[in-house]
């Protein structure tokens, strides 16, 4: 429903404006109907010369009559171009390039149909006297009306060679209003290009810079896309390294951890050049020789030992080597500040050669003498078969730690014989 003052829906499709049907020409020259200027040239003998003058004096005022009636409209004809425009555009909502350019299609389709109207006015107008009807002033072409009129009964009664004249006269002004009305649909047709031109070229930047604003918004979007995907990135991969660190250091305070109980039960014992013995409650490693500052004293305890051996010895018997540093306990983790720590031909001057092999396969050997160590002090202590201590000591190989540029191993608990 289109209420009244409401624009036009726009139409479906474009509208080239070309398929405009120019209007009849408002003005047509015609003067109304004169019953008395019928007559006039209805008289009998109205050619002869009598009539000469009033001839002359009446196409004379017929013409003037036209042309005021011309010059009358003239300034009617830019209205009446502009209501010819507008009936051919319509009213819809155009945007200013659609409707400069469906304008210029009407303007253009009226100058064509103007022309084609001027040229068969120009064909009216060149009818009766063989050239332009207006070509003389109105004097001069009453005269020669009078002499056609007079000497051309082959045209008709007088009163159709006067409406022949008629016709061809206002034909001749017709075509002067269709030349008029040419120049002006001409100059609003340079004048719609110039104003396309300048339309085109603001569309033109119009869509240039949507266009560029579309592409910058999208360039926007993948730009923050990109980021979000870089931050997203670089989140992950900081979460990553920081799970790595976390780990590092969780296994890195394991391992310290395991390092230190390892550690809290791990002896030392210095690097040597011979076979060495060392005794933490019953245990014998085997190690590279060190310092022989014991020997004297447990050699002195061996030989007492041996010389007890044909007297009745107990499943005790020891021969103390004085008190040394030694931890009263080893529960809890803790070490002997210093282990015992001597050749271990000492006390047994026929030890094996193969103790690496022993030790490899976590095998024992028989020892005859063993040092046993108490809350106090250290002891040499003769073993024997059954009872007392055993001979049977098991052999340990110590791997080197080249930090601590000693030989390490962990001792093998063995529990200590009852008393």
């Amino acid at each position: 429903m289109v209420t009244p003052g409401q624009p036009l829906p726009r139409p479906l499709g474009p509208l080239s404006g070309a398929g405009v049907i120019a209007r009849p020409l408002r003005w047509d020259g015609t003067i109304p109907a004169n019953h008395e200027m019928d007559a006039f040239f209805s008289k009998r003998g109205i050619r002869n010369e009598q009539y000469t003058i009033s001839i002359i004096v009446t196409a004379s005022s017929t013409q003037r009559n036209i042309d005021q009636s011309y010059i009358d409209f003239l300034p009617l004809l830019p209205a009446d171009v502009d209501a010819e425009i507008s009936a051919g555009v319509g009213d819809y909502p155009f945007s200013e390039l659609e409707k400069s350019t469906i304008e210029k299609n009407v303007v253009d389709s009226l100058i064509s149909q103007r022309a084609a109207e001027l040229a068969k006015s120009n064909e009216g107008a060149h009818a009766f006297f063989g050239r332009h009807a207006l070509a003389v002033d109105i004097k001069k072409n009453a005269v020669d009306f009078l002499n056609i009129f007079q000497t051309r009964r082959d045209l008709g009664s007088p009163l159709d060679v006067y409406k022949s004249w008629e016709a061809s006269v206002t034909a001749g002004y017709r075509a002067k209003i269709l030349e008029e009305k040419i120049r002006i649909l001409t100059e609003r047709s340079v004048s719609l290009s110039h104003t396309i031109a300048a339309a085109q070229a603001r569309e033109d930047e119009r869509i240039a810079a949507e266009t560029e604003s579309t592409r910058l918004a999208v360039e926007a979007a993948e730009h923050a896309r990109l980021a979000a995907e870089t931050a997203e990135q670089a989140r992950m991969e900081a979460e990553a390294e920081a799970q790595v660190q976390r780990d590092a250091d969780e296994h890195a305070r394991v391992t310290a951890e395991a390092q230190a109980l390892e550690a809290g039960k791990t002896l030392k014992l210095q690097e040597a050049a011979t076979p060495q013995l060392g005794a933490v409650a019953g245990v014998i490693s085997v190690t590279a020789g060190s310092g022989l500052f014991l020997d004297a004293t447990i050699q002195a305890a061996i030989e007492i030992l041996t010389a007890l051996a044909g007297t009745a010895v107990s499943a005790t018997t020891a021969v103390g080597i004085g008190t040394l540093l030694y931890s009263p306990s080893l529960g809890n983790g803790e070490l002997p500040g210093r282990m015992l720590d001597l050749p271990a031909r000492v006390l047994m001057p026929d030890l094996p050669d193969a103790l690496n092999d022993v030790a490899a396969t976590g095998g024992t050997i028989d020892m005859p003498y063993r040092i046993y160590g108490d809350r106090s002090k250290y002891s040499v202590v003769a073993t024997q078969a059954e009872g007392g201590f055993s001979p049977r000591v098991p052999v340990r190989a110590l791997t080197l730690d080249p930090v601590a540029n000693a030989y390490t191993f962990l001792p093998l608990r063995t529990p200590r014989p009852s008393p």
